[in-house]
């Protein structure tokens, strides 16, 4: 029920040339979770959880379904939701239950830790429709002041980027892909190196690697050099001082590097779909995954005044509709 789509690994760009946006999407869902985090319990709002966990509990034990890597399956998931019950019943007499809750999940595997979230911002009762259009618009331009200082340039990689050395980029499997446009599908595509050169024909979406290659040019130079002398003279290190100086948000940077050997495009995708209010996601290689659109809304005929967005985890169809 819902609308079935696949979709691969054209998401992966997307998600990596607009940090504005993810940090936009990502931002509203923490702001709702600081809501709830913050409020008292009340009778009304833990039934209004347990209702949202018990109708979870129920989606998932009517979807047959083993573990999909690297996710959890329907039936696991099934399981989590009764873990997250019984953990609800011994926080509901905490004055904060719902941030004691998040507390614990966060100990607890990522699917789980994330599941209860997403359980909690379902009751959040403190973004409005309008201030939720406000936060989502964003402005990606980024301008560039030619007097900053190469100093400056550098106390910014190791405040925003400090967490590149963990990519490990100085290995050979740091540069082990690249991405092209396909000449057949006119879609994004990944290539091994060592198999096929780029050929001027690379999509720029290496922006750890970018950034990294900026950091050692920046090693060693003296700090009181002007950006725009230094660009003047390295125009290639443009795209990379650009994210650098606009990365000045949290949630902007998918902190991974898209050619590395070891990159899951899987986990980009999903993060993006699930934006999009995707649901249902089934594996079907690493780079590409199938979803289900608009599972549980409304069909035409349904529609009215009474209508909500009240949707999700919908029971399982038992017949065929009328």
């Amino acid at each position: 029920f819902g609308l079935g789509n696949a979709t691969g690994l054209g998401l992966v760009p997307y998600a990596l040339k607009h940090p504005d946006v993810l940090n936009a999407w990502a931002g509203v869902r923490e702001l709702a979770l600081a809501n709830v985090r913050a409020m008292p319990a009340t009778p009304e709002r833990l039934d209004t959880l347990r209702r949202w966990i018990g109708r979870a509990h129920d989606h998932f034990g009517a979807t047959d379904g083993d573990d999909r890597w690297p996710w959890l399956g329907p039936r696991s998931l099934a399981d989590v939701t009764a873990r997250i019950r019984r953990q609800v019943d011994a926080v509901a007499d905490d004055r904060q239950p719902f941030d004691v809750l998040y507390r614990w999940a966060e100990e607890q595997d990522v699917e789980t830790s994330e599941l209860v979230v997403s359980l909690l911002i379902e009751i959040d009762e403190g973004i409005g429709d309008d201030e939720l259009d406000d936060l989502l618009r964003v402005d990606e331009s980024v301008p560039l002041d030619a007097t900053m200082t190469v100093g400056e340039l550098r106390a910014l990689l190791d405040e925003r980027y400090d967490w590149l050395d963990d990519l490990g980029l100085d290995g050979a499997d740091g540069d082990h892909y690249w991405w092209v446009v396909s000449d057949n599908t006119d879609e994004p595509r990944r290539a091994e190196r060592r198999v096929l050169e780029p050929a001027h024909r690379e999509v720029a979406i290496d922006a750890a690697l970018r950034i990294d290659a900026l950091r050692r040019e920046l090693d060693g130079m003296d700090g009181k050099v002007l950006l725009g002398e230094f660009l003047a003279g390295q125009p290639e290190h443009g795209s990379a001082v650009r994210r650098l100086v606009g990365n000045d948000q949290p949630y902007g940077e998918p902190r991974d590097n898209a050619c590395g050997a070891g990159f899951l495009p899987l986990q980009l995708q999903r993060f993006q779909l699930a934006m999009y209010g995707m649901d249902n996601y089934s594996p079907k290689s690493t780079d590409w995954l199938r979803v289900t659109l608009f599972q549980g809304a409304p069909r035409m005929a349904d529609l009215g005044p009474a209508t909500s967005d009240d949707w999700v985890w919908p029971p399982r169809p038992t017949g065929a509709p009328a």
